[in-house]
């Protein structure tokens, strides 16, 4: 699996970052990043700061 290829794709997820938080994103895993992506747009999170990731039903 290379960096380019996500691990996992969530559609409606919760995120925590040691920064803060992000409700109802959309979320993609990857190996040293996270992606999420709502309607302001999208951010690139180093996955060192992620602390969980919930997913949403």
């Amino acid at each position: 699996m290379s960096e380019a290829d996500p691990i996992a794709h969530i559609d409606l997820a919760d995120v925590q970052t040691k920064t803060g938080d992000y409700h109802d994103v959309g979320a993609e895993i990857y190996p040293s990043w996270v992606r999420i992506e709502d309607d302001t747009g999208c951010r690139w999170i180093a996955r060192d700061t992620v602390t969980e990731i919930f997913e949403r039903e």
